[in-house]
Formats: C-alpha cells, sequence, structure tokens
C-alpha cells in the first residue's frame, strides 16, 4: 500500500474544489430548496489516478449531484503515492 500526505490530497481537492460546486450550483438552479450534505469515498491508484468513486452518506436527495460529483471525482489526478519497500522479505 502506498501513503500520500494528508495535505497533498488537501491540496487536490481544494484545486478542485470548483468542480465539486458547479455539481450544487447546477442541480440548485432546478431546486433552490436542495440542501443536505454529500459524503463520497475514492481509492487513489499507484498511478495518481482515482477508481472506486462511491457515494458513501448523502442527505441531499439528488442523486444527479451525486452521479455528477463521482464523474468529476474520477477525473482528479493525484502525485503517485509513495511506496515502502523491504528486501528481502523477512522469512518467518
Amino acid at each position: 500500500m502506498g501513503a500520500l500526505d494528508k495535505s497533498v490530497v488537501e491540496r487536490v481537492i481544494r484545486e478542485n474544489r470548483n468542480q465539486i460546486r458547479y455539481c450544487y450550483e447546477v442541480e440548485l438552479q432546478r431546486r433552490p430548496e436542495m440542501a443536505g450534505r454529500v459524503m463520497v469515498s475514492w481509492v487513489i491508484g499507484a498511478n495518481g489516478r482515482v477508481s472506486g468513486v462511491k457515494v458513501r452518506e448523502s442527505s441531499l436527495g439528488s442523486k444527479r449531484v451525486e452521479r455528477c460529483l463521482a464523474e468529476r471525482i474520477q477525473t482528479w489526478r493525484f502525485p503517485r503515492p509513495a511506496v515502502l519497500m523491504s528486501w528481502p522479505p523477512s522469512l518467518l
């Protein structure tokens, strides 16, 4: 398993916050009363690409926004995670 520093992940999210805002605001024009939260999770692959985007929780009541968020997040690119290796593997 690789690892990315939390600050690196937060930076990429901040850089893409307008995409998140876009998803919400487009639907808000159709449904001005819309309010709530969406919790999304995803996996950052060894190549820095996003896979496995899932809406974990939503009180927004808008599948359109949820789908838009998942599609946008899927396009984000992160630095390649650092991998800690040890060789030779320990023998038990």
